[in-house]
């Protein structure tokens, strides 16, 4: 159906890949395994819902920018803790 459309499947069928390893019960052995293929799931699915929509959308909400890039001086402390709590690694 994606392809009647001009949109590329080969997205959905990576997704789709993984959520069928999920249905293999030695996967829930292997917590690292695990935590991979769901995040590769969930990344998928929103890149791929990402696309989808700027088609379907397309030029109508384009996002225009304009002013600088500083954020106001109240938001800088809390943009630092938003991007150190990024870079630190999961547990």
């Amino acid at each position: 159906m994606l392809r009647g459309i001009d949109i590329d499947p080969r997205e959905l069928e990576e997704v789709m890949r993984a959520l069928r390893q999920l249905e293999d019960p030695r996967v829930y052995k292997d917590i690292s395994e695990l935590a991979r293929l769901q995040t590769a799931v969930a990344e998928g699915l929103k890149r791929f819902e990402f696309g989808l929509r700027r088609q379907v959308e397309g030029e109508q909400n384009a996002i225009v920018l304009n002013g600088g890039d500083e954020s106001p001086e109240s938001y800088k402390k809390l943009n630092e803790q938003y991007f150190k709590s990024l870079a630190q690694t999961p547990r």
